[in-house]
């Protein structure tokens, strides 16, 4: 501690070493100052001796100035720090770092360093991670137009390392080439799903593409279906290792699914309005047309070449299964109603009618699917009972309490979804269940309740 020692001498100890030095009589009035390096605030030392210290700071500083000279003057001899900021006469901010020592005679010595160097590196650092945040945030927005544009074409398209020629990158296309159902060629050595014939030739062209920077295929051929391809590969050189860029492309309009003239679907139904899938007795999509894939929301049809179509169909796996399953029974079905969700998240309401055919040997259904959201809604007819039902409900109005009555709606509407959804699965309790979000048990307990199905609560007795 130094209580006892001299403030004049001390401030002119001080002012060897601090970039500023203040000395403050005990009602904090500055007797002396001095700036170690009058660059410090730009130009020639502003007279503050007479002022008291209050008046050299900016307004968030003054409290905060008041409170460290009575800290100090509370503990005389021992050194407190705060950091002030000081207004100079033409408005700049003169932050400093200060230490406070106290004499016992109530004068005290200020002590300061310049803190906008300090600043200045901290403003630096601020705005470099502005910078970056930004960049970060536009990479991100080129990298999701980018992938958009990457699915949404129609053409096959494979990133690989040059190196080890692994697939880092493919579109859905791609994958529905050259990968097995739901599945994806993503990590595995380039070529694959090629004819061991056009596996060599692409080996080849990618030896070129690598000297050359680009190379070209005129056919190659798939492990799945005869349809001839194109194929061409250029050298991307980054800065994280080369990469190849594969496109593929198909070149035979004849068998094109893409072109008027499908295989399964003859020129008529590939230019309806309306939505057609044929799909097998597993519920593999084996051919689409253009205005499927607009209701599903992708970039092609031949995107949806075998995949199962309760990707798109249905909020579950059961409308599929119902469906097929009524298909195998009676060979057709009529307006059939569920729901439709899209590769990027939109959902339709549709209605399916489906039938059986042959094709070859093999037994295929066809799907006409409508967009219900497009048309006008019909006006739902009402049974008797059910409008008995809602009558009745009517009727009580203001006779019993809404909370009795509001209880016996939910009954009636329980009644008719599961009436309804055992009559759309066949009287199948199991997928009715499924479809209402029930449990077998909670189905076969409602059903007992509402004494549908011959089912009643007597038989639990």
């Amino acid at each position: 501690m130094y209580t006892q020692f001299d403030s004049q001498g001390f401030f002119e100890a001080a002012r060897a070493f601090a970039d500023l030095s203040i000395a403050v009589d005990d009602q904090a009035l500055v007797t002396l100052f001095h700036f170690n390096d009058p660059e410090v605030v730009g130009y020639s030392e502003p007279d503050w001796t007479g002022r008291f210290l209050r008046e050299t700071l900016d307004i968030a500083s003054q409290s905060p100035a008041e409170e460290l000279l009575v800290a100090a003057k509370a503990q005389p001899g021992i050194p407190i720090k705060r950091d002030l900021v000081h207004l100079l006469d033409d408005g700049v901010r003169l932050p400093v770092s200060y230490v406070c020592l106290a004499a016992s005679d109530g004068t005290a010595v200020l002590v300061g360093w310049d803190l906008r160097p300090q600043e200045v590196v901290r403003q630096q650092l601020i705005n470099a991670q502005q910078v970056l945040e930004r960049d970060y945030w536009r990479i991100r927005d080129l990298e999701t137009r980018y992938r958009l544009l990457f699915d949404m074409s129609a053409d096959g398209f494979i990133v690989l390392d040059a190196g080890s020629r692994r697939v880092l990158e493919t579109n859905i296309v791609a994958d529905g080439l050259l990968a097995n159902a739901g599945k994806t060629i993503i990590g595995k050595p380039f070529p694959v799903g090629f004819t061991d014939k056009s596996a060599s030739s692409i080996e080849s062209a990618l030896g070129v593409a690598l000297v050359n920077g680009l190379a070209e295929l005129s056919e190659v051929n798939l492990l799945k279906g005869d349809a001839p391809f194109s194929l061409s590969v250029r050298l991307l050189r980054q800065g994280v290792g080369d990469r190849f860029l594969v496109r593929l492309s198909s070149n035979h309009v004849g068998v094109s699914r893409e072109s008027a003239s499908s295989e399964l679907i003859d020129s008529a139904l590939m230019g309806s309005p309306e939505a057609v899938l044929i799909i097998d007795n597993r519920g593999f999509v084996r051919d689409a047309n253009n205005a499927f894939a607009r209701l599903a929301e992708l970039p092609s049809p031949m995107v949806s070449i075998d995949r199962r179509a309760d990707e798109w169909i249905g909020p579950s796996g059961v409308d599929l299964n119902v469906l097929l399953s009524n298909l195998e029974q009676r060979g057709l079905v009529a307006c059939y109603t569920t729901s439709m969700k899209g590769a990027m998240g939109a959902r339709e309401n549709i209605e399916i009618s489906a039938s059986e055919f042959r094709h070859g040997e093999e037994k295929l259904y066809i799907l006409l699917i409508r967009d219900l959201g497009r048309r006008i809604a019909p006006v739902k007819s009402v049974t008797v009972s059910d409008a008995s039902s809602l009558e009745s409900i009517k009727a009580r109005v203001g006779r019993i309490p809404l909370k009795d009555l509001v209880r016996e709606s939910t009954d009636v509407i329980e009644k008719l979804c599961i009436e309804s959804a055992l009559e759309m699965t066949g009287d199948n309790r199991v997928s009715a269940a499924d479809m209402l979000g029930l449990s077998r048990q909670s189905l076969y307990s409602k059903m007992r309740r509402f004494e549908i199905g011959g089912l009643s609560e007597s038989d639990d007795a």
